[in-house]
């Protein structure tokens, strides 16, 4: 019965200490990313509901095209536990949510995001993924992303 207790506290414990809300703001660094939405690796980004991941911000972006020639682009740190090296926010299977990697499965936050709005729609984030401004070219053939 003691090290049933004793399992169960060290449990608690490591998800106390290993997920605290808003450990730390996520860092403000400088993004000027220009893509050409032409190319094939941003194919996806031609339709409404496609994404795709960009290397630059603090753990990489997100970029979402919603409709209307509107694209969002966020910061891949997750905004429950941004400092943990794990906290990462992916795309899920569905296209249209993002799980943050660290936190997912059993760990004790499971944020998930929309990637529409970049709201958080279940686990333990209430802050948005940090979102970057975003410029489609008077043709439609480029997209600034920047901060």
């Amino acid at each position: 019965m003691n090290i049933i207790r004793l399992t169960f506290f060290i449990s608690v414990f490591a998800c106390l200490t290993g997920c605290k809300k808003n450990q730390g703001l996520i860092d403000n660094v400088p993004v000027d990313i220009l893509i050409y939405l032409n190319q094939p690796a941003y194919v996806k980004l031609q339709t409404p509901g496609g994404w795709a991941y960009l290397n630059g911000g603090v753990k990489g972006i997100i970029v979402y095209n919603a409709g209307g020639n509107i694209f969002r682009a966020y910061d891949q740190s997750c905004t429950y536990d941004p400092n943990s090296s794990c906290s990462k926010v992916m795309v899920t299977a569905d296209n249209i949510t993002a799980v943050d990697s660290c936190c997912g499965g059993d760990a004790c936050c499971k944020s998930k995001y929309s990637i529409g709005n970049g709201e958080p729609l279940a686990g333990s984030s209430t802050n948005a993924l940090v979102q970057y401004r975003t410029f489609l070219s008077a043709d439609g053939s480029q997209l600034s992303i920047v901060n």
